[in-house]
């Protein structure tokens, strides 16, 4: 049966032009999780769709259609887009990147999309960045199966605080004893155990328990080290632009350049 699936929240991931006149898009929803969608003549369309279907544009979309690709019925927006630039804007393009490349097509995530929507409000009430990312993260991984236990090191015994863990993508946190620690060859691999409670319980945000600011930065340095490491894993050896284009502002920044 051909079903007609109306009104639904979503959000347009990506989206590429199509036979001249048409839009591929590829959206995100609570109910259907990520799909892919034709929207016949939208770039020629009365309706403006083109300008409507955009990225980062709160929508109610309605499709119908029984292959893989539906096709657009209606477009509605219920507010105006989010008010993303510079930085925000690219850690925005880095969050739909993910959902595109770690997920898979029209899995339910009601999870995962709560998640990005707020994580959007954040970047644009002007949120500070770095726990916005973070918390993504390892949320995402923690929703899709895919983060480590940060309980538990591989001998099934507690994290501790004081001890140090070597990240292994196959074991999981591997306790290490001070001399272990010391002669270890590959040191990005090594975490303390204050890092790994740091992330398992989301504490990317200020907490008043950490004796200085200093303290509160070096953990929250460690934790992107560690969710570099497990994206990089989860992403099986993808690239993302949008890695590259916040490197490339980074770096022209540093060296005084404009865009």
């Amino acid at each position: 049966m051909n079903r007609e699936i109306e009104h639904q929240p979503a959000y347009i991931l990506n989206r590429r032009v199509y036979q001249e006149s048409s839009l591929i898009l590829d959206i995100f929803t609570s109910e259907h999780g990520r799909l892919s969608i034709l929207a016949k003549g939208a770039l020629k369309s009365k309706k403006q769709w083109a300008a409507l279907l955009q990225v980062f544009q709160p929508l109610y979309l309605s499709w119908l259609g029984k292959s893989t690709l539906k096709t657009l019925k209606r477009a509605e927006a219920p507010r105006g887009s989010l008010a993303l630039s510079s930085d925000r804007l690219y850690c925005a393009y880095y969050l739909n990147e993910l959902i595109l490349n770690l997920l898979h097509e029209f899995d339910h995530n009601p999870e995962v999309f709560a998640l990005y929507v707020s994580s959007l409000q954040q970047l644009e009430d002007g949120m500070p960045i770095e726990p916005i990312l973070r918390s993504f993260e390892i949320h995402l991984l923690s929703f899709l199966g895919l983060a480590p236990d940060f309980n538990q090191d591989s001998q099934q015994q507690i994290i501790r605080t004081e001890l140090k863990y070597r990240y292994d993508s196959k074991k999981g946190f591997c306790c290490l004893n001070t001399e272990q620690a010391q002669r270890q060859n590959l040191p990005s691999l090594v975490f303390s155990g204050e890092v790994l409670e740091f992330i398992e319980l989301s504490q990317f945000n200020w907490v008043e328990k950490l004796s200085s600011e200093k303290d509160y930065l070096m953990l929250l340095r460690d934790a992107k080290r560690l969710m570099r490491i497990l994206i990089n894993h989860a992403l099986e050896g993808k690239e993302l632009k949008s890695r590259t284009l916040l490197q490339q502002i980074h770096e022209q920044k540093f060296s005084g350049k404009q865009l």
